[in-house]
């Protein structure tokens, strides 16, 4: 080759090695990309640890109203039901490792809250939830997570990550990008899902630059409408727009977090897919058919195990009202299928039916 096939490659821009040959640049290049006609082999489908909202490997900004939205407790339920492969919000759910970073609460306040979740002391009490024990820095969660790959990690709030990431406005789209691609990328790495919360502005937008949206993989939003049902709404860039009512609510000291009504989102319209509603339709002047779904999940949850367990934690594991199993567990201990034993409640395998 000639001389113009070395040097500094003075009309491309581009300083070449020493010694590198334009050939050997090429070949270099190339190395670094592929031919879709070679790509389309490592094609795979979504993987979803929320089955319709949230797909695995991906970072999700939750957003609402400080205090009324109530993110917290949607994301303490969550990460019961993903420790314990327990449907969410009527979805399935694949059961893994969570790790929940409260950055705000601490730890000790979070251990009071699933306690009013229902969780006691126990062979129950799941073990693949694990609890930060203090004050969480950013560069050992991320170790955590390349560690031990958990299936879901919360980190809530969102300020905390940019105290410690120096963003000194999260009006700024630079700050506020490259914080949000650390997690981004330690999501895509490991198949993590990430969800960072955050806060509504007063005009009812996230709080912040438009990079919130812009950086993230998805964004859920919780939307607070006072004397009326939440809703959850989802957006991602990987599956359709949704929405569904939600209650999460305290019943003396008891925290219930269930869906209301179906999933709406693109593919359906006025409701689709699975019903989650506590509606009114009668079974030969009976139970609703909701409430009858939720008896023969509480059967199935007292045959499973010869541990007596708690009325508070019966309704949060199969996502009912305390009111709903109290009454059903009345019912059972009339026909005897079910009785109390002290603070809990066991199975009487001496009666088969259910009603």
């Amino acid at each position: 080759m000639g001389d113009e096939d070395k040097g500094t490659g003075e009309d491309t821009g581009l300083a070449l090695p020493e010694e590198e040959t334009r050939e050997e640049r090429r070949r270099r290049l190339l190395a670094g990309v592929v031919p879709l006609s070679q790509a389309i082999h490592d094609y795979k489908p979504i993987e979803w640890l929320i089955e319709r909202i949230a797909p695995k490997g991906c970072l999700i900004i939750l957003a609402g109203e400080p205090k009324r939205a109530r993110k917290t407790l949607l994301t303490m339920g969550l990460s019961l039901d993903v420790a314990e492969g327990e449907e969410f919000l009527g979805q399935q759910v694949q059961k893994g490792l969570v790790f929940f970073g409260n950055l705000e609460d601490g730890y000790h306040r979070s251990v009071r809250r699933y306690y009013q979740f229902g969780v006691r002391a126990g062979p129950l009490a799941p073990e693949n939830l694990h609890l930060l024990r203090h004050q969480g820095r950013l560069d050992y969660i991320l170790e955590y997570i390349r560690e031990f790959k958990p299936a879901l990690c919360v980190l809530d709030p969102v300020v905390e990550l940019e105290l410690q990431t120096g963003v000194e406005s999260e009006n700024d789209a630079k700050e506020v990008a490259r914080m949000l691609k650390l997690l981004r990328d330690v999501a895509q790495e490991t198949g993590t899902v990430i969800i960072a919360v955050h806060h509504y502005n007063k005009s009812g937008d996230i709080r912040g630059s438009t990079a919130f949206r812009g950086s993230a993989d998805g964004w859920w939003e919780i939307i607070y409408r006072r004397n009326k049902p939440r809703i959850l709404r989802w957006t991602l860039r990987d599956g359709p727009e949704g929405e569904v009512d939600i209650d999460i609510q305290f019943d003396d000291d008891m925290v219930t977090v269930r869906a209301i009504s179906e999933f709406r989102d693109e593919h359906s319209s006025g409701g689709g897919g699975r019903s989650n509603s506590g509606g009114s339709s009668n079974n030969g002047g009976g139970w609703s058919d909701r409430k009858l779904a939720v008896s023969e999940s509480i059967r199935r949850l007292l045959e499973s195990t010869d541990e007596a367990i708690s009325r508070n934690e019966i309704a949060r594991r199969v996502s009912s009202s305390r009111r709903t199993v109290t009454e059903i567990l009345k019912q059972f201990e009339e026909d005897g299928v079910a009785k109390e034993v002290g603070d809990g409640w066991v199975y009487c395998p001496s009666t088969p039916e259910l009603l």
